[in-house]
This record gives C-alpha cells, structure tokens and sequence, in this order.
C-alpha cells in the first residue's frame, strides 16, 4: 500500500518525475555527443524506485522479526539473522559424485522361488555340433 501511495504521489508532478528518471548517475558519456549533461533524454533512472521497495522490503523483514532497540536484543536478533543465512547458504554436496566417480545403484529384493533352467535337449552331442556348422558356417568335412 505504501509503494502504491508514493507513486500515486510521484505521478502527480509529472515533470519532476521525467527529470529525475532522465538523470546521468552513472557518468555515462553518449557517443558522438561532447559533454557530459546530468540530464538526457536517452536515459532512463529508476533507482529511486527500486531503493524504496528494497528499504520497504527490508523495514517489513525487520518488523516480522521483532526488531527493537535494545542493543543487547539487537545483538542476539543479529545473531539469529546470521545463523539463517548460513543455514540458508549451506547444502549439503557430495563432491566425488560429479563426472562419474560414483557409481550410483539401487539395491533390489532377493528373488524369491528361482531355479536355474534345466537342460532338456533331446539332441545328442553330435547333431548339436552338426546344428551351429551348419547356422555359423562351421568347417565342412573333406
């Protein structure tokens, strides 16, 4: 409600916003022009805005957690405040699983019931070895 508050009230002076938005902050020089003007058409600001919503933002943050002006509650909040960010910094990786060095696998259950089949041939030796010479082209006998 307050970014919403402020722009309305910003847009009012229409003019004041153009030169405030067209400002060179960033002493940008633009080709083929001489001088440095503080003011240009070519440009456009906005980080007044994008300062007021992060202030907003971090106001809002520090309102949740109870800020207060105590300097010893100050302390033990900013305390807190750093232990978030570590924990929101730190993730847990395992560095010998990249390019391959890990094998990774998935255990499966016993089987259950098997049996290995049974042979049941009912070719003798002989015309078992005549079958694979004759399928992969064995020698012929001479």
């Amino acid at each position: 409600a307050v970014v919403s508050t402020q722009s309305t009230g910003i847009l009012l002076g229409r003019e004041h916003l153009l030169t405030r938005t067209r400002q060179n902050r960033s002493s940008v020089l633009v080709f083929g022009e001489e001088g440095e003007e503080s003011v240009h058409g070519e440009f456009f600001n906005d980080d007044d805005f994008y300062q007021q919503l992060l202030r907003e933002v971090i106001d809002k943050k520090m309102g949740e957690i109870g800020w207060s002006e105590d300097p010893d509650t100050m302390g033990r909040q900013w305390v807190e405040l750093e232990k978030l960010k570590v924990k929101a910094k730190k993730k847990t990786m395992d560095t010998k699983a990249s390019k391959g060095r890990k094998i990774r696998y998935e255990v499966h259950s016993k089987l259950l019931g098997f049996m290995a089949p049974m042979a049941t041939d009912t070719l003798s030796d002989e015309r078992q070895d005549e079958l694979f010479k004759s399928l992969f082209g064995g020698s012929k006998k001479l």
